[in-house]
């Protein structure tokens, strides 16, 4: 089986998207969930996304929809941002 052919929660989960909500915005919000949700979720997609192994003491994700968009121009806003600090105290935004 080809990975297009696999279960995908992601895509499964389109079958409750509000319509017209947009797909790109939905699965924002969806991720952003399981990263301040689930424990464990922040450090293991960071420690990927770097390439090494993090030690995340707490991590933050906001969405452009949650977020009080408070910018001159919001298109320039991110989608997603992940706050977080290390156990050794360092603190990163991504």
């Amino acid at each position: 089986m080809d990975s297009s052919q696999e279960p995908n929660l992601f895509v499964s989960l389109f079958a409750l998207l509000p319509s017209p909500a947009p797909k790109e915005n939905f699965l924002s919000e969806l991720f952003g969930y399981i990263l301040n949700t689930a424990d464990g979720a922040a450090e293991a997609w960071l420690s990927k996304v770097f390439s090494a192994p993090l030690s995340v003491a707490r991590a933050r994700a906001t969405t452009r929809t949650a977020a009080t968009l408070g910018e001159a121009d919001p298109a320039l806003f991110p989608d997603m941002k992940i706050e977080a600090e290390m156990h050794s105290g360092q603190c990163m935004t991504v």
